[in-house]
């Protein structure tokens, strides 16, 4: 893990990806894309609850940060199905690095889906945009950026929802970082992908139409506007 996964460290590091995404995807500032998705595997024996999903089955809900080669940089999968990818994210240890870049005055930031709350370093797709406006270009290619879960997936397919992880949830998340380390090595080596893309729906990896949790408190409120004014600066430079 220590080898094969690693978030950028550094300004130079940061800076290659962001030119990367700028090529790939003409997106700004972009340092890497972030998702969750749901992992099935049977009904644990303990603390069922915390592993029933709102799809009806059990899983790991595991969050995944990739680059624009699709690399994986972070993995957290030791939250259970039953939790919010917004907890998850305010668990993890790259939302306060995200901050802490910011408020060092290093705009980069992170792709993710409206299932998140927006954020200066954070930035989510815009729901209904109007036809032909800056916005609906910037959601197009937002949309576009994201695909490095179902690349995972495509490689390994114990990980694909028909293939339930016959396993205690710790042997599991444990089965999902091998697979992604072996995601990476296999990028490493120019390995192609699989032919056989399975058809995924937003559905599939999306907590996005579940309403997002958030406290009012007037810090969040604040990161919330901070958050916006950051979006309509990004949407401008397209």
């Amino acid at each position: 893990m220590s080898k094969w996964i690693q978030f950028p460290q550094t300004v130079q590091e940061r800076s290659l990806i962001k030119e990367e995404f700028q090529r790939k995807y003409n997106l700004p500032g972009v340092i890497g894309c972030i998702d969750c998705t749901h992992i099935a595997i049977v009904k644990p024996a303990e603390e069922e609850h915390a592993f029933y999903n709102r799809k009806g089955y059990h899983s790991l809900n595991v969050q995944m940060v990739c680059d624009h080669n699709l690399k994986i940089m972070n993995i957290n999968a030791k939250f259970g199905g039953a939790t919010h990818d917004s907890h998850i994210w305010s668990s993890s240890l790259v939302e306060p690095y995200m901050r802490h870049l910011h408020e060092s005055g290093e705009h980069v930031w992170l792709l993710r889906d409206s299932g998140y709350p927006q954020r200066p370093w954070l930035m989510t797709p815009i729901l209904n945009a109007p036809h032909g406006s800056r916005e609906e270009l910037y959601t197009t290619r937002h949309v576009q950026a994201r695909t490095c879960i179902e690349l995972l997936k495509t490689r390994w397919g114990c990980l694909l929802r028909d293939r339930v992880l016959h396993y205690h949830p710790n042997v599991a998340s444990k089965i999902t970082l091998a697979c992604c380390v072996l995601h990476n090595i296999s990028l490493h080596a120019h390995l192609p992908a699989p032919s056989d893309i399975p058809v995924t729906t937003v559905d599939d990896n999306d907590d996005s139409s579940t309403q997002t949790t958030q406290s009012t408190t007037t810090e969040n409120r604040n990161e919330l506007i901070r958050g916006r004014a950051m979006l309509n600066y990004l949407i401008s430079r397209l």
